[in-house]
């Protein structure tokens, strides 16, 4: 199933840990990654985008997704800004397929506190075991949104 992860870690050490444990997994066949982005929130609450991979048009869900998180602390006006800058990183791509439900992010955003970083990654997984497994290894909270169930 297609999905977004979120794993969110206490550390950015951790969050380049998770991001090549994701990479790992894809290597092994466990999973197919399509796109990552890590984001953090300083001490003074600012998000921002660490890093963005550059793969071609699937990258554009997780470059939105990641403009979202980032126009949290900016308000309407920051998240618009945010998601143009996250789809203008990747290739154009039918933009109706990147809705996200509100309570997803909501709960993302709870947990990623200040000092925090997280992953976000668009994957195919046909279960949940190895990610949540290595996932837990680095102590990361890991949050899912299905692509089947985009808002209308």
């Amino acid at each position: 199933m297609n999905r977004i992860i979120v794993s969110v870690f206490d550390n950015e050490e951790k969050t380049f840990s998770g991001q090549a444990v994701l990479k790992n997994l894809h290597q092994n066949g466990d999973i197919t990654l399509y796109a990552t982005a890590i984001i953090s929130k300083n001490d003074q609450g600012e998000v921002e985008v660490n890093s963005l991979s550059e793969k071609g048009p699937l990258e554009t869900r997780v470059g939105m997704i990641s403009g979202a998180f980032v126009g949290l602390i900016g308000g309407p006006i920051g998240m618009a800004l945010g998601a143009s800058v996250g789809v203008l990183g990747g290739m154009f791509y039918d933009s109706k397929n990147a809705a996200f439900g509100g309570n997803f992010i909501d709960e993302v955003a709870k947990e990623l506190e200040n000092g925090k970083t997280a992953v976000i990654a668009e994957v195919e997984e046909g279960w949940k075991t190895p990610i949540d497994t290595k996932m837990s290894d680095l102590n990361a909270m890991v949050f899912r949104f299905n692509q089947s169930e985009k808002i209308e």
